[in-house]
């Protein structure tokens, strides 16, 4: 708050400064016309003469400039902190794939909002963990095992959501798995089950939720991934199941007013992801990626992406330097296709 007035009392003085012209010698104001006056005679001589010098020591003009962008860059901070935007205290939200990575992050951040979280995955001892330390953070928090590839284990958690009487304020779809195979050596189940679990199982999920949803509205934060935004050597089906995420979750954010969409795009994430990702014969490689090792921290993740949600942004972008291939897909298409066919795709 301090910073807040300080900057705007500079403002004020500088202002002040402007309008009583303080130590201008002469008044000329030719604006961005002034090639009109070129023929004039005399105009040379004008321009030249010391008709702007002030009064005031330049080298206070530059310790105000200086100041002024100081307090800019405090005070951009200080509104950056103010994620309160949105209402989250004694709210709910349903996270799936919350027993680990990012979903495991996103529970924290919810937690540490006030921020009642039920979290679904297909192990019940890592939910378990997730959930005792949401009971530090002051709020309640429930357990509920589905496997997002089977609609009957979906139509599960929403018969157990109604008769519990839970009303879902947030929805975080997290669950997903990857891929790491060529494309044509990937057997069409392994693209089927990517969809399945990536797309299928979500959507199923919103649409058997869709009359609470309707008539209370819902904020749901999606996470996708760049390779949702592009494709990516062995990651086809991956890019596919991400980019069909893309296409919905837009889409009904269009229609439904009172549904609101946030479609998180992380990078290389510092998670399990390459570990459990599937090779073309769909069985885990166990392997972790040197890009996923070095990783950005999941932890950063989630705070960028709970602050996100806060400000109702509609996409955001989180990672390290390889994010960088997003702007670079988008306005220099050649470079991208270049670097993409040339990086390490582990």
């Amino acid at each position: 708050m301090v910073t807040a007035l300080v900057a705007v009392a500079v403002f004020v003085f500088a202002i002040i400064l402007m309008c009583r012209q303080s130590g201008v010698v002469k008044e000329y104001d030719f604006g961005a016309g002034a090639y009109y006056y070129a023929d004039i005679p005399g105009f040379e001589k004008i321009i030249n003469d010391d008709i702007f010098v002030s009064s005031v020591p330049l080298w206070v003009h530059i310790v105000l400039f200086l100041i002024w962008g100081w307090l800019m860059f405090r005070l951009w901070g200080w509104i950056d902190k103010k994620d309160d935007f949105m209402e989250f205290k004694g709210k709910t939200v349903l996270i799936t794939g919350g027993g680990s990575g990012i979903g495991e992050a996103m529970a924290y951040q919810y937690a540490m909002k006030g921020t009642n979280v039920i979290l679904t995955g297909r192990r019940m001892e890592t939910l378990e963990k997730v959930q005792k330390k949401c009971f530090e953070y002051g709020v309640r928090a429930w357990c509920k095992t589905v496997d997002m590839e089977k609609s009957e284990s979906i139509d599960g958690l929403v018969k157990w959501i109604e008769a519990e009487g839970h009303v879902i304020d947030f929805l975080l779809l997290n669950a997903g798995i990857s891929q790491r195979s060529l494309t044509l050596e990937t057997d069409i189940s392994v693209d089927r089950r990517l969809m399945e679990v990536n797309y299928f199982g979500g959507i199923y999920l919103v649409k058997s939720l869709k009359d609470m949803f309707i008539e209370r509205g819902v904020h749901i934060a999606v996470v996708s991934s760049v390779s949702g935004v592009f494709g990516f050597p062995v990651r086809s089906a991956y890019c596919a199941s991400k980019h069909a995420i893309h296409g919905f979750y837009e889409t009904i954010a269009l229609e439904y007013p009172q549904i609101k969409t946030t479609i998180l795009i992380p990078g290389r994430i510092h998670t399990d992801v390459s570990k459990n990702a599937l090779d073309g014969n769909g069985k885990a490689t166990g392997v972790m990626d040197p890009g996923q090792a070095n990783g950005y921290d999941v932890n950063k993740c989630a705070k960028v992406a709970i602050k996100a949600i806060s400000r109702g942004k509609h996409r955001k972008v989180i990672g390290g330097f390889d994010t960088i291939m997003v702007p670079f897909y988008k306005y220099v298409p050649c470079l991208f296709r270049l670097i993409a066919r040339n990086v390490s795709a582990r």
